[in-house]
């Protein structure tokens, strides 16, 4: 399926609209929540220190395989300059409040440390005071709301 190219601003760089930024935000987190991804990663993550240089290097190197699979989908070159270039054409819609989310949410996907901690139950209770930075937290936030706001008082 072809998809829209993104559009060309004045120094011929790639520019992309809400809707096509949207669509490729959302590829691209289908790509890194794969179970083919995230065993990758935590392959990555067994065979390297965390933080180490060598860790983010493999990193780097997966994320721009995937990238590069799905760019040329949406006008940009299957190439780093294409990479930059996507990241480039986002910097211009970050203000947008869905294309934030989005990003976070790509950004939790990328995430090492939801990596090397497998189990979830070792987690601490969320603490509603802290901002929200994953979908799933806000959803928490909303509905903590929502009943603090249904009892009468």
């Amino acid at each position: 399926a072809g998809h829209a190219s993104p559009s060309r601003d004045v120094d011929g760089a790639a520019t992309l609209t809400k809707p096509l930024a949207l669509e490729l935000q959302s590829e691209l987190l289908a790509e890194f929540s794969s179970p083919s991804f995230l065993k990758a990663k935590h392959t990555l993550v067994r065979e390297h220190s965390v933080n180490t240089l060598a860790c983010r290097a493999a990193l780097t190197k997966l994320v721009r395989a995937r990238q590069m699979d799905v760019l040329p989908r949406y006008g940009f070159d299957s190439s780093p300059e294409g990479v930059e270039s996507m990241l480039r054409a986002f910097k211009k819609l970050e203000k947008d409040p869905d294309i934030y989310v989005n990003s976070v949410a790509i950004q939790d996907a990328l995430s090492l440390s939801s990596a090397s901690s497998g189990d979830l139950s070792a987690m601490p209770e969320p603490d509603l005071v802290t901002k929200p930075t994953t979908n799933h937290r806000v959803c928490e936030l909303l509905r903590a709301l929502l009943v603090e706001f249904s009892i009468a008082s």
